[in-house]
């Protein structure tokens, strides 16, 4: 073998990636290389030392290894993994860790030092902290879960400080966006010093780039970010923190469809490197690799301090005779008024954005749809418009039905957020409220509205998830839950467990400095959902949803893949999923689904059929799947979507 063959993988976006080329300098496995490839300088990476080729004559030189910037070794592991795995080319998965620049050069600057000031941990957060600590040193997954309040943050604070001891190490901290606000990072800026880099996307392209180069060389030590982080190219990563790990932002849908939170249990695995999971409501995966003693565990039972979990209330809605255009009970209304006359703040939470969900016409009862997909429009009334919430189609709000030109017949179903801060506005004329979206405020304005929000100049705050976690308002003390069932309608593998995490979040915002309330409105009481946050006991709910997987050989103990085909023209789309059909390939240990019309069949213009991919969890799925679609040919107009661990069902 010659040993100056080596194989340089390219960001291309296309099947054959990786290509052989001969270098005269001694190349490494993760080296930044420039090449030339069809007649343009390129930026690659030193992907093997494995080549094919045997005749160097016929093959192109490496032009100049870059010094001073490389993947580690881990960090194309960990790459390869990705692209098995997620059966994604390895051309687009190096896209997500190249820069956006194809000139490297070094930034001049000081390694990150911090002046470590944290505050005393309790008992059971000692104890949480021990346990931790004494698995820093390689890799391990540890669950670190607690209740609402009960100061996971802190805990991890210490193994982070514990970290960064080292002058040369570094610490990836990843979360939803949504939590990523001044708040959130003042309290790190508080406890080491400095303030920590940023990462998501409303951080500037220029600001990105200098962030790339300062990781590389390993300047960057504390790194805050949001799943994409992920893809920093570390020099010395020595601990990585997922908060929220249950959180379905982690997920990636587009692109490359991957789970950045498994993404980072595998990462740590190649590095070498511990990893925390953290959350008040852990995900059933991660709760069953605990159980399978895959992690290890240690949890905060009670709130910080003398601080005691929120009472619930259930409101049974069937026996509530509400006027119309209410949808706030006589219970909620009683304790919202008693909240706000002892100086408290309320949260009012919908997980609906917008006015209305649908708009009716009581002339011929059609409802208002989007012409690319099969979706109702949502009423908007602070911006006059009806919005498709699935490709953001929209139009101006009218009195004449788009069906049978009939005028003034057209009436608003249902509730959204701002449905509920009319009825808020009605009943106590007197208080100031704000309706949180992720349509009403960006991440400038939720910073601007959560300090307000802590200076106590609103006093109702009416939302969506957006404020379910993560922060931390002294004042609140009632949380009102307008519709419990939402999450619970449709064809979701996960509608019990999302809806649980959601509520108990949402819930928990209630009471952080003194006893809090929280009242929940629903139409199904005796949901074991409901009874299990009434008794703050997540083990039952856990239990028999866990039960429930296990009786549908469902996940986490069956493995499946989504295979996702769409297409403009529905007639050339069904033949071309008939003739995908026929080539499944027959094996005992794996069962295919379908193919049938996706639950929502027609989504941004395009038609859509979908397979489902079942297997024992020890089989591997991936190699079934390439083999499979392998001999088929799809025609251009046809997109192919393969989605490993599937979260969306629609």
């Amino acid at each position: 073998m010659n040993h100056n063959i080596v194989q340089i993988a390219l960001p291309l976006h296309q099947n054959k990636s990786v290509f052989d080329y001969y270098s005269d300098n001694k190349c490494d496995v993760g080296n930044f290389v420039k090449i030339s490839f069809r007649g343009k300088d390129q930026l690659g990476v030193v992907w093997s030392k494995e080549a094919s080729t045997i005749d160097k004559s016929k093959l192109k030189n490496v032009q100049e290894v870059i010094t001073g910037f490389s993947l580690t070794k881990a960090q194309v592991k960990f790459l390869q993994f990705l692209s098995y795995y997620n059966m994604a080319s390895i051309g687009a998965v190096l896209k997500l860790i190249m820069p956006s620049t194809k000139k490297l050069k070094t930034i001049e600057g000081i390694c990150d030092h911090y002046k470590i000031d944290l505050p005393k941990l309790n008992k059971a957060q000692e104890s949480a902290f021990d346990t931790i600590a004494d698995k820093l040193d390689n890799y391990n997954v540890t669950l670190l879960d607690g209740v609402t309040g009960s100061g996971k943050t802190e805990v991890y604070c210490y193994a982070i400080a514990k970290i960064l001891a080292n002058t040369t190490d570094q610490v990836l901290v990843l979360m939803p966006e949504i939590m990523l606000s001044n708040q959130f990072v003042s309290r790190f800026e508080q406890r080491f010093g400095i303030k920590p880099h940023i990462w998501h996307s409303s951080v500037s392209q220029k600001d990105k780039k200098e962030l790339w180069h300062l990781t590389a060389q390993g300047n960057a030590r504390l790194i805050i970010g949001t799943r994409s982080a992920l893809f920093l190219p570390f020099k010395h990563l020595k601990l990585i923190v997922l908060d929220e790990e249950h959180d379905l932002s982690y997920k990636q849908e587009d692109g490359i469809v991957y789970n950045a939170r498994d993404m980072a249990v595998a990462y740590s695995h190649y590095n070498n490197s511990p990893i925390i999971l953290c959350s008040a409501t852990p995900s059933i995966e991660t709760l069953h690799n605990v159980t399978l003693n895959k992690y290890s565990r240690c949890s905060l039972a009670a709130r910080y301090g003398d601080n005691l979990m929120p009472d619930i209330s259930v409101v049974d809605m069937r026996k509530v005779r509400l006027k119309k255009n209410q949808w706030i009970s006589p219970l909620l209304q009683s304790k919202v008024s008693d909240t706000l006359k002892q100086g408290h703040q309320v949260m009012l939470f919908l997980n609906r954005k917008g006015y209305a969900p649908i708009t009716l016409c009581k002339s011929c009862g059609y409802k208002e749809q989007c012409h690319n997909c099969e979706a109702f429009l949502v009423t908007h009334k602070a911006k006059n418009k009806l919005i498709c919430h699935h490709c953001g189609y929209n139009k101006e709000v009218s009195n004449v039905c788009s069906s049978c030109d009939a005028e003034d017949s057209l009436i608003n179903c249902g509730p959204g957020v701002e449905r509920i801060e009319e009825e808020v506005q009605q009943l106590w004329p007197d208080a100031r409220s704000f309706v949180v979206t992720r349509d009403t405020v960006d991440q400038n304005e939720t910073n601007e509205i959560l300090q307000k929000i802590l200076n106590k100049e609103v006093d109702i705050i009416i939302g969506t998830q957006i404020l379910s976690k993560g922060y931390h308002f002294p004042a609140l003390n009632l949380v009102g839950v307008i519709d419990a069932d939402i999450g619970l309608i449709g064809v979701d593998l996960r509608a019990s467990e999302r809806t649980y995490q959601l509520l108990h979040q949402v819930s928990g915002r209630a009471g952080r400095e003194s006893k809090g309330e929280a009242v929940i409105q629903t139409y199904y009481p005796d949901n074991e959902i409901l009874r299990s946050l009434q008794h703050n006991n997540s083990k039952n709910f856990y239990h028999s949803e866990i039960k429930a997987r296990e009786s549908v050989n469902m996940p986490p103990f069956k493995r499946l893949v989504a295979v996702i085909l769409s297409g403009t023209n529905p007639d050339k789309l069904q033949q071309i999923v008939t003739d995908i059909a026929k080539a499944i390939p027959y094996t005992k240990e794996i069962t295919v689904l379908g193919p049938a019309p996706a639950p929502i069949s027609l989504l941004r213009g395009r038609y859509r059929y979908r397979f489902l991919i079942r297997s024992n969890t020890n089989i591997k799925i991936q190699s079934f799947v390439r083999s499979w679609l392998a001999s088929i040919k799809l025609p251009k107009s046809i997109r192919l979507k393969l989605d490993v661990d599937p979260y969306n069902f629609l």
